[in-house]
């Protein structure tokens, strides 16, 4: 399936969203942070980006952002990704993929969707139940706006759309049902995990073999459509792994071959 084209933005201010391949953690410890918002920061001033807002989950990582000029969104974050991963390899010793496809994106044209989308990323660890006020979260740009050491975050044109004295108190009321279903046209639609229980019937069912080395036997053309499948119902790789008796590792190379 071709890749559709990316929406351009007339304001050249866009919500990003990158997420960890198979949805898996990213962001193992604060170092990693700590070098993906240096990256940022080297890249910002090099393309005379502005950095609104950001906030980092275990996963994935939102950010909201304008470009100087139409188009450098796609060159800026291609190498955002291609030096973090670059160091994070080798960091962890791994090589591959990082980050799941392409990074998402959605342009944001008005003011009242601007204001709403801050609120949206600063309160992700809210809504996901790790905090119970956006400013208790180490790990987003909240905390930058009531900083004196912040170099990365443009207030200004933050505080020109949510004014300063407002601002905590913005971030503790609710978003209308319109609102955020809008900041939830970005995340994905991403099935469900399945639990192990029922994996190994779900691959039986779906390759139509008993076991994994019944499929193993009928040939690579084969083993890849039903990797895919597979992934496509949302099992893990180590699911996978372990019906066809095969290292984690070995089911991810396999994927990769059979897109």
């Amino acid at each position: 399936m071709p890749t559709m084209p990316r929406q351009m933005s007339v304001s050249g201010t866009y919500h990003v969203m990158l997420r960890g391949n198979n949805r898996e953690k990213v962001f193992i410890d604060r170092l990693d942070i700590k070098k993906f918002l240096f990256i940022l920061g080297d890249l910002k001033k090099e393309y005379n980006f502005n950095v609104f807002a950001y906030c980092f989950m275990s996963n994935h990582v939102h950010l909201l952002l304008r470009e100087p000029e139409c188009g450098l969104i796609s060159k800026f974050m291609q190498k955002l990704e291609c030096r973090f991963v670059r160091w994070y390899n080798a960091k962890y010793d791994r090589c591959g993929h990082l980050f799941q496809n392409r990074f998402k994106s959605e342009v944001v044209e008005d003011l009242a969707y601007f204001r709403t989308l801050v609120r949206y990323i600063h309160n992700n660890p809210v809504k996901a139940g790790l905090v119970s006020r956006a400013g208790d979260y180490a790990d987003s740009s909240f905390r930058c706006f009531f900083s004196d050491n912040n170099t990365l975050i443009d207030r200004d044109y933050v505080f020109e759309a949510i004014a300063q004295p407002e601002f905590a108190f913005f971030h503790s009321c609710s978003p209308t049902t319109d609102e955020e279903s809008r900041c939830i046209e970005l995340s994905e639609k991403l099935k469900p995990r399945v639990i192990d229980e029922y994996s190994f019937e779900i691959m039986q069912t779906l390759s139509a073999c008993y076991n994994g080395a019944q499929l193993l036997g009928m040939g690579l053309n084969r083993l890849f459509d039903c990797i895919r499948q597979f992934r496509m119902r949302g099992l893990t790789y180590k699911q996978i792994g372990q019906f066809l008796a095969k290292s984690k590792s070995t089911v991810f190379k396999w994927a990769e071959l059979a897109c």
